[in-house]
């Protein structure tokens, strides 16, 4: 529990307070999902509230609003294409070649999809892992 909350508040903090570009690879949730996760989270507000509409007081609008900017200068690129292999996430799009990742975050590598057809799934981490 709570792996890609993890994930996200690093590669938040890693991008907005250094400046440093950051990769996220979800093979389990959108990229809508995750940037609503960064977003409750830069701003302190119940993602639950937010994604209901229930927000209540002007702080939180404010907080949002202030949130929203913070993320939307902070270098994150997010892919989200299911079935992702290694061979695909190392041909980077061409705007991240400008700017060298600081960070790259795979959240749920168990569902990428190895190069191989192998059963042992030490050997499918590992062949993800060394490429």
């Amino acid at each position: 529990m709570g792996k890609t909350s993890l994930a996200l508040d690093i590669a938040r903090q890693t991008a907005v307070a250094h400046n440093t570009p950051v990769g996220i690879f979800s093979l389990e949730m959108s990229s809508q999902q995750l940037v609503d996760r960064m977003l409750s989270a830069q701003a302190n507000v119940d993602a639950w509230k937010m994604r209901t509409g229930k927000l209540s007081r002007q702080d939180d609008f404010e907080a949002i609003r202030e949130a929203l900017d913070k993320l939307s200068k902070a270098p994150i690129y997010i892919d989200d294409q299911p079935g992702n292999n290694i061979l695909k996430m190392r041909s980077v799009p061409a705007h991240e070649k400008r700017t060298r990742t600081g960070l790259i975050i795979v959240d749920y590598l168990q569902l990428m999809v190895p190069q191989t057809k192998n059963d042992n799934v030490v050997q499918q981490i590992t062949e993800i892992l060394t490429h």
